[in-house]
């Protein structure tokens, strides 16, 4: 990020990722995936069946210690186009968002 940011690597700012284990999965399909997995840290989210992927063992992927829950951005948008009631799974900012953009609704 930093040679898209123009920032050289002894810059202020130290950028990480956060993931869910699914996006892990698939990273290798990722534009630039190598060059992520080696310059950043990235922090993943288990998930419930999620399948080790190509970097799951890299010294800057950290699987976190965290309880597996049901819950994914994939199951919330659904969700909110069958116009079930999932308020409660999104922060309030986020949800008065959501509902004040329309987003998933179609």
């Amino acid at each position: 990020m930093y040679r898209y940011l123009g920032l050289d690597s002894n810059g202020d700012y130290k950028f990480s990722l956060i993931m869910g284990q699914d996006n892990l999965t698939n990273l290798h399909k990722w534009k630039n995936a190598d060059f992520l997995v080696n310059n950043y840290d990235i922090y993943v989210y288990p998930r419930p069946h999620a399948k080790p992927g190509k970097f799951e063992n890299e010294s800057r992927i950290h699987i976190l210690d965290a309880p597996l829950v049901e819950i994914s951005a994939s199951f919330i948008r659904n969700a909110i186009k069958e116009k079930k009631d999932v308020s409660w799974f999104v922060p309030t900012g986020g949800w008065k968002y959501i509902e004040e953009m329309g987003f998933y609704k179609k």
